[in-house]
């Protein structure tokens, strides 16, 4: 086995150690899953929250907000644990009336878990995924809101109460959370990170080009604005 790196949050580094962590969450959860799994299939549900911006899925199954055709895609790889990447979150949440709502950009997320300590939490993306776009960005906007309250949060627990406070079906989202189902959701933007030689959150790409860490208000205005034309 090639030597790991450790990875962080920007301006910290993150390990590439991430198949043994979902290696590891998985045999705790197999039993579970496989109880579940084999049960007969139901419809997809989907959650009765809305956020107050566009929202969709991407071809290949990514969740974004803004326009699904706009000039500018902003490519965001995070961790819902890395306080950079809630720096961040909150930055285009400052924007959103101009670049968000008005659908001049698409902005797509992509996990990329740091720890074990968030791995609950790029799951529980995963799983409010299942409810709809709208459904994954409310709970995504939740867990950066929450992120304060330290590791409790993260716990598989903290993970339900919050589903259950923006009003996801939660007997649909704990039978998710309850099972290994998402694993290979989560390991493909790891690899599909690693490939790109990601090893830090949060990494952004602009139309593809590379930007790593959090940007202030003002310096992610000005390239918006010159990438825009405006």
């Amino acid at each position: 086995m090639a030597k790991t790196k450790r990875r962080r949050s920007v301006p910290a580094k993150k390990s590439n150690g991430l198949p043994l962590i979902i290696a590891a969450a998985a045999i705790l959860l197999v039993v579970g899953g496989l109880v579940i799994l084999n049960q007969n299939a139901t419809k997809p549900v989907v959650a009765a929250v809305s956020v107050d911006y566009p929202t969709g899925i991407t071809d290949d199954g990514q969740p974004y907000k803004g326009g699904a055709d706009a000039k500018v895609v902003l490519e965001e790889f995070s961790d819902f644990g890395c306080p950079h990447c809630r720096d961040f979150a909150d930055t285009l949440d400052s924007l959103s009336d101009e670049y968000i709502k008005t659908g001049k950009i698409k902005v797509i997320f992509r996990n990329f878990v740091l720890s074990p300590r968030t791995l609950a939490a790029a799951r529980g993306g995963e799983c409010a995924l299942d409810q709809g776009s709208d459904a994954f960005w409310a709970y995504h906007d939740a867990v950066f809101a929450n992120q304060a309250r330290g590791d409790a949060i993260y716990a598989p627990t903290g993970i339900k109460s919050i589903a259950e406070q923006i009003g996801l079906d939660t007997n649909a989202f704990n039978k998710c959370m309850d099972t290994s189902q998402k694993t290979a959701d989560i390991q493909k933007d790891s690899q599909d990170g690693d490939a790109r030689g990601i090893d830090s959150t949060p990494t952004l790409y602009f139309n593809g080009e590379k930007f790593l860490g959090a940007m202030p208000a003002a310096d992610l205005r000005a390239k918006l604005d010159s990438m825009l034309g405006q």
